[in-house]
């Protein structure tokens, strides 16, 4: 019987790529570390009745969904 594959020889002898590195990851650091503030300054606003501050409100939360959302897509994308 005829092997399709030669034993011991590595069918990638590369490897896995490396992953590379995020150039935005510092930016995204540093929204994460006071995102929690800008939200809870923007909701106080809107509690107190500011119909601006909620439409500024709706339109960070898609742009963050919209933007979580091509995360996804870039990281499941295969790499080329």
């Amino acid at each position: 019987m005829k092997r399709l594959f030669q034993p011991g020889v590595s069918g990638n002898p590369a490897g896995r790529p490396k992953a590379q590195p995020d150039p935005l990851a510092p930016v995204r650091e540093q929204i994460a570390h006071i995102l929690p503030e800008l939200l809870e300054r923007q909701m106080a606003q809107v509690r107190s009745g500011s119909v601006s501050a909620l439409a500024d409100l709706v339109r960070l939360m898609t742009a963050m969904q919209e933007a979580s959302a091509a995360d996804r897509r870039r990281v499941s994308a295969p790499a080329q």
